[in-house]
């Protein structure tokens, strides 16, 4: 069986292409547990920001990368302006990389970028591994501040080249009209969560749903996480600095802690203190994320992730939409206390009061409120690591996951012979 990914990174061929390397990703945990299955082979197709085609073989995986964008002005203003449904040269790249590998299932990862065109002009069955859904993230895009304050911050220079948070914005609007098509053509998907399930139901009318866990990187596996003897709270957080992964809450939830003159460090993994957003949570709240405790280390291994959790009391997510973050089932799985908020698929993944805290979003009174009752009670602490732990070992169970993938592809292939 041959099994062709679409992928938004290079897995583990990003060092070739120059992609920023911070550690092997939940994808390649995956590619390396399947590659090692007798009778299956894997090929990985994405887009790099490079000019030129490449096709390449790491161990078992071959490799093909293709261009995001033709022509000098493409380049210079990238694919925030030219991205679409009907974009002919990437297309044809598709199509000629599928042509190469002869694959007999295509599994594209995401429904975000355009891979999903090809649907359209080949026989093989094609299967979204759904992650987010732009669709529904652009009704929480702007939870954090309104579209005004976008555009407040988004000067003429950065609009210019094309690296405004307004250009963000439209960027966004355009994968989503991208997404939309894709799966409503689309005949199958694979997801894990209540809510991706029933999001499919509008989006994906026509596809049937398969469930499948997610892999987990093999390094959190290790650590059975205990409470730190330290004094003082630390708070951990993995987020990315986009305008609806909740930055803001970060600073107003911190606000009230420090206000409450409460013991805390909150380390931020992801992020930069001089990220577009968080600039603007800085100008816009008026405050030094120095004076509110809150220390921010960028992009991290899972090695040093590992290192912060061990070191931590308490994760916290705050996320204004997701379907089911990865960080969050990673702490689980080491058994950390997880806060996080009730929206999109978290609530598939972590029982509220069993396995941890689940708070409304954009509630930065109940964010607080739940830290400080959360470190304070050790029993609490103890309850929600055990219990959270033992669901995501059973979750993310390598084997259980690679059996629950092989069947799928099997049926797929099954389902396509009986139409043929």
């Amino acid at each position: 069986m041959k099994v062709l990914f679409f992928t938004n990174t290079a897995v583990s061929a990003k060092k070739l292409v120059n992609q920023t390397i911070v550690g092997e990703s939940w994808i390649t945990a995956l590619e390396s547990r399947i590659s090692l299955m007798p009778g299956i082979e894997i090929g990985i197709a994405c887009q790099n920001s490079g000019p030129e085609k490449m096709n390449t073989r790491i161990g078992e995986t071959s490799y093909y990368i293709v261009p995001k964008n033709n022509g000098s002005f493409k380049k210079y203003f990238g694919k925030r302006t030219y991205y679409k449904i009907d974009n002919k040269q990437a297309l044809y790249d598709y199509l000629e990389i599928i042509e190469n590998f002869q694959p007999d299932i295509i599994h594209i990862f995401g429904s975000e970028n355009n891979y999903g065109i090809i649907q359209a002009h080949t026989t093989v069955p094609v299967i979204f591994h759904i992650q987010g859904v732009l669709s529904v993230y652009l009704e929480k895009f702007l939870s954090g501040f309104p579209l005004a304050i976008l555009k407040k911050h988004s000067g003429l220079i950065e609009r210019l080249k094309g690296t405004s948070v307004l250009t963000y914005y439209n960027y966004f609007l355009k994968r989503v009209e991208v997404e939309k098509e894709c799966l409503k053509m689309s005949r199958f998907v694979m997801g894990r969560t209540d809510w991706d399930r029933r999001v499919m139901k509008i989006l994906a009318p026509n596809a049937r749903y398969y469930h499948c866990d997610e892999m987990i990187r093999k390094e959190f596996y290790g650590l059975e996480w205990r409470s730190p003897e330290t004094p003082g709270c630390t708070l951990l957080s993995v987020i990315r600095n986009n305008p609806y992964k909740g930055c803001e809450s970060v600073a107003r939830t911190a606000q009230l802690l420090t206000e409450r003159k409460f013991d805390f460090t909150w380390r931020i993994i992801g992020g930069r203190e001089n990220d577009k957003i968080n600039r603007i949570v800085r100008k816009e709240l008026g405050i030094r994320f120095s004076d509110l405790s809150i220390e921010f280390l960028g992009d991290c291994s899972a090695e040093t992730i590992v290192k912060e959790m061990k070191e931590a009391d308490i994760f916290v997510h705050p996320s204004h939409i997701e379907n089911s973050p990865n960080s969050v089932c990673e702490a689980m799985l080491t058994g950390m206390p997880v806060i996080a908020t009730y929206t999109g698929g978290t609530g598939s993944i972590l029982t509220p009061n069993i396995e941890g805290i689940l708070i409304q979003d954009g509630d930065p009174y109940m964010m607080a409120g739940s830290i400080i009752e959360l470190f304070e009670n050790r029993e609490m602490q103890e309850h929600f690591s055990k219990n959270a732990r033992k669901r995501a070992f059973q979750r993310h169970q390598p084997e259980s996951i690679i059996t629950q993938l092989s069947g799928i592809y099997t049926e797929l292939i099954q389902t396509q012979n009986e139409k043929s």
